[in-house]
């Protein structure tokens, strides 16, 4: 009964800081009881905590300023000595350490085509890359960032985010995360399972293309030996045959084609 009591209250103190005007905008896929049975019976406390408050509040300023946070990547505590004076956050790269700072030795593109825990040994505002992987991978990164201080967490491709968020949280800390994508040149998408993208998503209009998607027709071209210019030329002619649209703009074109209004005056 003892136990079950000092869960049911660290259950509502979870809840309670949820309900925050830190976390006032935050939607979770999972509760305050899920993150709490994850955790283990020693509290502990981390320096990251400290330094992602102060981020927040630097953060929170510049948006009711207008105004913006510009920082660029540090590799070593002598280029931090010397950033610190000019500004007020300072991120670690994962280009950087790909390229020059990996335990292996073996430079490479920025890709997490490194050891995971490259980044998180250098931290400040990090750069977590893609996640590494698979679930339990991402949930170690968020670990060793938390653990190594970390103020916030900057994941590429917001696929991994969520299994970021409910990781950090268990360990009570309030670590910014940065959720990125190109949004310039990102056009495709992993899956369209989740509702909140249906809106945007664009789909093939074109019945002339029917079972002709784009993956396909360039696995084949690539399968046939084609390269660079040659599989750029045949997306470029899909896409200009696919009449993309949403599945709204498919229904209003559709409603516009059956010319309902001529319908009905010739009905009345």
């Amino acid at each position: 009964m003892e136990e079950e009591g000092r869960y049911e209250a660290e259950v509502a103190e979870v809840q309670a800081w949820w309900n925050s005007e830190r976390f006032k905008l935050t939607r979770r896929p999972y509760s305050a009881r899920d993150v709490v049975a994850l955790r283990g019976n020693l509290k502990q406390s981390y320096g990251s905590n400290e330094m992602a408050k102060k981020l927040w509040r630097t953060l929170k300023t510049h948006q009711a300023n207008g105004t913006a946070s510009r920082t660029f990547g540090a590799l070593d505590p002598v280029q931090v000595t010397m950033m610190a004076k000019h500004l007020d956050s300072i991120y670690v790269s994962g280009w950087q350490c790909s390229s020059t700072h990996t335990t292996t030795n073996e430079p490479g593109p920025d890709l997490a085509d490194y050891p995971y825990d490259t980044v998180p040994n250098k931290p400040i505002i990090a750069d977590g890359d893609t996640g590494f992987g698979g679930t339990t991978a991402t949930v170690k990164l968020c670990k060793l960032f938390v653990e190594r201080g970390a103020a916030g967490v900057h994941i590429e491709d917001q696929s991994s985010a969520c299994r970021c968020e409910a990781a950090i949280r268990c360990y009570g800390v309030e670590t910014v995360l940065v959720a990125r994508t190109d949004a310039v040149a990102a056009n495709l998408i992993q899956t369209n399972v989740d509702t909140r993208d249906h809106q945007f998503i664009l789909g093939v209009t074109n019945p002339n293309l029917q079972g002709k998607c784009l993956a396909s027709m360039l696995a084949e071209a690539m399968a046939a030996g084609k390269t660079g210019a040659e599989l750029q030329a045949i997306e470029d002619k899909w896409l200009a045959m696919a009449q993309l649209k949403t599945f709204s703009e498919c229904v209003i074109d559709a409603i516009n084609n059956m010319n309902i209004r001529g319908m009905r005056k010739g009905g009345e």
